[in-house]
Formats: C-alpha cells, sequence, structure tokens
C-alpha cells in the first residue's frame, strides 16, 4: 500500500476508501439528490409548458389582435418569456418560505442543524440563475408556440385547430410518470431494505443492552465494578469490550496458523472482550468453551465459524489448533457461530476474540426489560459513580448504536418519499394541463357526439382511455427501468431484502388511480358542456 496525503475537510464527503483509494462515500447521496432535484425542476418546467399551451386559447385573440396592429414575433416573444421570468421569481419567492418552514422538518430527518444564510453570495448568484434559467427553459417553448398563431386564425378562435406538436406534449407527460413510477417503486425498496435490516437477526441480541463509556478508573476497578452491577437484580450480565461489534475497526493479516498458504493475505478482524461478552449478548458457542480469566486465557482465542473456514480447519480438528496473533502464540478454545460484525453491505468478516481486562472502549450491561429502565439506570448509576467518581456517567443503548450505523439509509427513505410525492403532485399537474389541452380543442367533437346520442359516461371513458395509455406507457418503460434501479441499489448490500412483484403492482395501481383522479374533472367538466355552446360558432 502506497501512503498519501488526503485533505482533511473531504472526511466528511469522501470518506470511502477501496484498496487504498478514495472510492466516494456520502457525496454519493448528495449527488444522487441532486440529480432528483434536477429531474424534479425539469418536470416543473415541462409542466408549464403544458399548462401555457392548455391555456393557449384563451390568449389566441390577444395575440391575434397585438399582431394586427404592428406588434412583431419577437415582440411576443420577448414578452411571454418575461412572463415565464417572473412567475419563475414569484416561484422563487414561494420557495424560500416552503424551505424556511420546512428547514425544520429537514434537519430532524436528517439529525442536522442546518440555517438558511441569505447573505452567502454563493448561495444568491445560484438561486438567481437557477430561476432565470428556469424561467428560460420553461418559457421558450410557449413564446414561440403563442407568437407563431396566425392573426386572422386567432381572431376567429379557430387556432386549436390548426395546432401540432401533440406528440410531444404526450411524450413530456409519459416521461413525468416513468419519474415517478421509478421514485414511487424506489423509495418502496429502500423502504422494505431498511425493515430488513432492523429486524435482521444478526447473530446476536442487541435489545435490552446499555453502553457505558469506559475509562481508565472504571478500568482499573473493573472487577469490582462487574461485581457489584451483577448484585443488583436489574442487571443479568456484565461484559468488557474493545469496540463496537456491529462494524469491528481492527482488522490484520498477520496471523500464524497451521497450513497457512504462502504469501497469504487473509484479512481477519480482531475483537478485544472479556469472558463476559459471549453469554451477555448470546453469541452461540459450537465447538470448545467460552474464555475464563485472565489466568488462563490471556494467550487463547476463539474464532468464528467464517476463519476457521478460510483458515482450512474442520470443527474436528479447530479446537487445540495453535495460532499466533497479537497476544502471542496459543490455542483456539472455542468456535462461535457466525455473526455479523460489520455493515450489512459487507459480508461476514473472519473474527478472532482476544481476551482483555485493560483495553477497551465500552462496558455492557445487560439489563432486565420488566424492570423499569429509569430505576435501573439509576442503580447502575449509583454503582458507576462508586467506581469512576471523576467521570460523567454516560450511557447509551446497543440497539440505538446500531440504528446509527444505518442512519444514511433511514434518511434516504424519507428523502426518497419526500421527492417522492413532490414528483407524483408535479406529474398530476401535468395530467392535469394535457386534459385541459385536449378537452378545449375536442370540445366541439363532443358536443356533436352529445347530439348524436353518447352519453357522458361514454365521453368521460373516451377521453379517459386516452391518458390511460400515456400512463400504460409510463409503466413499461418505469417499471423495469425501476427493477433495474432498485436491484443496482440492493447489490451493494451483501444481506438485503428481495424484490416483490407487488412492489410494482402496488405502484401501477397507485399511478393509474392518481391519474384518473386527474383527469376525471377535466373529463366531467368539458362533457358536461351544452352542446349548444360549443357548436353556436359552426
Amino acid at each position: 500500500t502506497t501512503p498519501f496525503l488526503f485533505q482533511f475537510h473531504k472526511s466528511r464527503l469522501y470518506s470511502s476508501f477501496e484498496n487504498g483509494k478514495s472510492a466516494g462515500g456520502r457525496i454519493e447521496q448528495v449527488v444522487l439528490f441532486s440529480f432528483i432535484a434536477v429531474i424534479i425542476l425539469m418536470m416543473a418546467c415541462i409542466n408549464f409548458m403544458n399548462l401555457a399551451t392548455a391555456r393557449s386559447a384563451t390568449r389566441s385573440k390577444e395575440v391575434g389582435v397585438r399582431k394586427l396592429v404592428g406588434a412583431g414575433q419577437s415582440s411576443l416573444i420577448k414578452q411571454f418569456m418575461a412572463e415565464a421570468i417572473v412567475l419563475s421569481f414569484i416561484a422563487l419567492v414561494l420557495a424560500l418560505i416552503f424551505v424556511w418552514q420546512l428547514l425544520p422538518f429537514f434537519n430532524q430527518i436528517t439529525n442536522k442543524s442546518l440555517i438558511i444564510d441569505f447573505t452567502e453570495p454563493v448561495f444568491i448568484i445560484g438561486i438567481l440563475l437557477i430561476t432565470i434559467i428556469c424561467g428560460l427553459c420553461a418559457g421558450s417553448y410557449p413564446a414561440f408556440f403563442l407568437s407563431s398563431f396566425k392573426p386572422l386564425l386567432a381572431l376567429k378562435g379557430n387556432v386549436l385547430n390548426s395546432l401540432s406538436g401533440s406528440g410531444l406534449r404526450k411524450t413530456l407527460v409519459i416521461i413525468q410518470f416513468v419519474v415517478s413510477i421509478v421514485l414511487i417503486a424506489g423509495s418502496i425498496i429502500i423502504y422494505e431494505q431498511i425493515a430488513f435490516i432492523s429486524s435482521k437477526n444478526l447473530g446476536f441480541e442487541k435489545d435490552n443492552i446499555v453502553l457505558i463509556d469506559s475509562n481508565e478508573e472504571l478500568i482499573k476497578n473493573n472487577t469490582s465494578f462487574k461485581n457489584e452491577l451483577l448484585q443488583s437484580s436489574s442487571v443479568k450480565d456484565v461484559a468488557f469490550a474493545g469496540s463496537n461489534i456491529f462494524t469491528i475497526p481492527i482488522t490484520t493479516t498477520e496471523i500464524e496458523w497451521p497450513g497457512k498458504p504462502v504469501n497469504s493475505s487473509l484479512q481477519f478482524k480482531l475483537f478485544r472482550c472479556d469472558a463476559g461478552l459471549i453469554p451477555t449478548l448470546n453469541i452461540d458457542v459450537l465447538k470448545g468453551r467460552n474464555f475464563t480469566d485472565l489466568s488462563q486465557d490471556q494467550s487463547n482465542y476463539i474464532i468464528n465459524k467464517k476463519a476457521m473456514e478460510v483458515m482450512g480447519l474442520s470443527p474436528e480438528n479447530v479446537i487445540g489448533t495453535e495460532i499466533e496473533v497479537w497476544n502471542g502464540p496459543g490455542r483456539i478454545v472455542g468456535l462461535t457461530d457466525d455473526f455479523h460484525n460489520d455493515h450489512l453491505s459487507a459480508g461476514i468478516e473472519p473474527l478472532i476474540f482476544l481476551y482483555t481486562e485493560q483495553i477497551g472502549q465500552y462496558f455492557l450491561v445487560k439489563v432486565d426489560h420488566e424492570k423499569p429502565m429509569k430505576e435501573t439506570l439509576g442503580e447502575i448509576e449509583k454503582v458507576f459513580k462508586k467506581a469512576s467518581p471523576q467521570h460523567p456517567f454516560e450511557y447509551s443503548f446497543l440497539d440505538e448504536a446500531f440504528d446509527r450505523e444505518y442512519q444514511s439509509e433511514a434518511v434516504i427513505g424519507k428523502l426518497s418519499m419526500s421527492f417522492t410525492i413532490v414528483a407524483v403532485l408535479i406529474s398530476c399537474l401535468g395530467l392535469i394541463g394535457l386534459a385541459s389541452f385536449t378537452a378545449e380543442r375536442r370540445i366541439k367533437e363532443l358536443g356533436i357526439r352529445k347530439v348524436l346520442g353518447a352519453s357522458i359516461a361514454e365521453l368521460i371513458l373516451m377521453l379517459c382511455s386516452d391518458f390511460i395509455k400515456l400512463v400504460a406507457i409510463g409503466l413499461a418503460i418505469g417499471i423495469p427501468l425501476a427493477w433495474y434501479l432498485g436491484t443496482s441499489f440492493l447489490s451493494g448490500y451483501a444481506f438485503h431484502t428481495n424484490i416483490s412483484v407487488w412492489i410494482f403492482v402496488s405502484t401501477a395501481i397507485s399511478i393509474l388511480f392518481i391519474a384518473l383522479i386527474s383527469v376525471a374533472y377535466q373529463a366531467i367538466k368539458a362533457t358536461t358542456v351544452n352542446p349548444v355552446n360549443s357548436l353556436k360558432n359552426e
């Protein structure tokens, strides 16, 4: 491995390393959600185009009059672009108000304390550029579209009959629903993985375990501290551990055992603990025995089943095998079942337990869950203060420590759901815009059909069926894409949930229901118009 320098200010976002090289980290989440935000912003621009197009009939006469009195196409384009930019700035003000109101909620789910600094030049310049670019992008198509009306057709109200570009508008709506489908299915997959992690059998018990930070006084009074705790009826077991059991940080390749291959670079995790750890966490001992005391086991070791397998040993000969670790030459006295000793994105690693009563980070106290926790903690604090009067009593719970290990997954799930809700709402607006445009364009056709005897239900079904086709196309594209992205996400975990077909069935039903609700109002509104009013110009 080649030594290298790493800038400290990058450690928060670029904390992942592979083979001694930076391989990303939290920056991947920043990029992911920035990409989703850009997609949602594009969806909003698309909606503005569709809604502006749908309103074209109400502004066609305005365009016709302005052209007849001498207005050129360029001046009309400038007017409509200016309107779009003004609307974009109004949206900016509303967005800042929403962000300011929702920031406490965001800080809560991300466990941060972010604030909006309105005096930061980069922030001001950034939001102004985004606002102007969005206004230009969203207003460009409507500006050229509305300014291209022929004056005579516009004044006659026949603009809708000459419009083109319906294929583009339908394509944009399909794209919106593809994004919504991917986000809905993706959010469900993320939440199922979070539920899988929460309910996963880790191979040891993590509930009702109090973690107490060790210090030099506690370590000095190790034996008396543990013995006094065990005298309490609320305490079942006490253990001393070198580090976090979930993600054991100490690894080495410097292990010697009989039959070790030449130039072997197998990596083992090392976990320092005393005789109380295995019974406290209820880790299964498959062969041999647990540690007993320092005099007998200072140079003895316990390994997990994975370590036995990579060493090429068998259950019949593993006990008594001589190995050399950091505590010096010794023998394997116990074999435990495998348990998760790393993040679930990694597999179960070979592990060797080293006996210690002096080197460690935590005391683990297993308490009786039937006793009031407040009283139990009070009893533990009394014993702690007696053994370590110079230090504050600081504690946490093992299950909470486990939850913190997967906090980023939980945050991704919550933020994904929030983005999904926004994307679905925007997609509904896009569908309403297209439905409104279609209804206005076909208003006379609907009147003729009503005169010829078509019922309102038949007309509503006819209009809705056109949009259901668009949603069906979106489902046909979005579901395979969601499956591919979901599979890629889960492949980052050595242990993960399976993608159920019901995820996509529920997504499809939800999208279809949302689409029908979005279109139904416009369809009912268009089909209940009096045919006399819709045909009076003919």
